[in-house]
């Protein structure tokens, strides 16, 4: 540029000085636009960034009442002088009590613990187990699950798995949504299923 300005109109510059310079020129201008480009595109993606996080923590919030199953729905049995206590969602009062099923991992029943209507409540309940079967047996130690269906106060079938509890609250750690459900705190990588 400095050149055309210095020029002398009497002795020009060749053809080739000049095409190359206006080629960079040109070239000059089309780096200075994609740059310009590419920050609108950074500033874009924060944006963007920024609204997902906002999304995800508005997920969080709306998953409130809903209810949720953790990932791992087995408890462990170690050995014959433990007690579990395994917590049991109700959602409905029981009309006459409930017995609640405890199963190995196969999925056959090895012991029935009735419990009655005046020892439960609609919500989360705590059901002890000794590890024994229905006949007093150690079961053996490994992974059991618990599934209760009854009879509720209206008259109708209610029925819960353990490891299905409605989301009781949300919090936020680090800007990562926590959800309170079972009386326990999990993140959204403990729960398998919201409903």
């Amino acid at each position: 540029l400095i050149e055309m300005q210095n020029q002398d109109p009497t002795d020009p510059m060749d053809t080739d000085k000049m095409l190359t310079q206006t080629s960079q020129l040109a070239a000059l201008e089309m780096q200075q636009n994609t740059n310009d480009t590419m920050q609108k595109m950074v500033e874009t993606m924060e944006l963007l960034s920024e609204s997902m996080v906002s999304s995800g923590n508005m997920a969080v919030i709306n998953a409130l009442g809903k209810m949720a199953t953790i990932t791992d729905t087995t408890f462990k049995l170690e050995n014959s002088n433990q007690t579990i206590s395994v917590r049991m969602y109700l959602p409905k009062e029981t009309k006459d009590g409930a017995t609640f099923n405890v199963l190995d991992s196969k999925g056959n029943v090895v012991r029935e613990i009735k419990v009655s209507k005046d020892e439960l409540k609609q919500g989360v309940n705590i059901i002890g187990w000794d590890g024994r079967d229905n006949d007093g047996v150690f079961v053996g130690s490994g992974n059991y699950s618990m599934k209760v269906s009854y009879t509720d106060i209206d008259g109708g079938t209610s029925t819960s798995n353990y490891g299905s509890y409605p989301i009781e609250s949300v919090k936020f750690k680090d800007g990562v949504g926590i959800l309170v459900i079972g009386g326990k705190e999990v993140t959204f990588d403990q729960i398998s299923q919201i409903s």
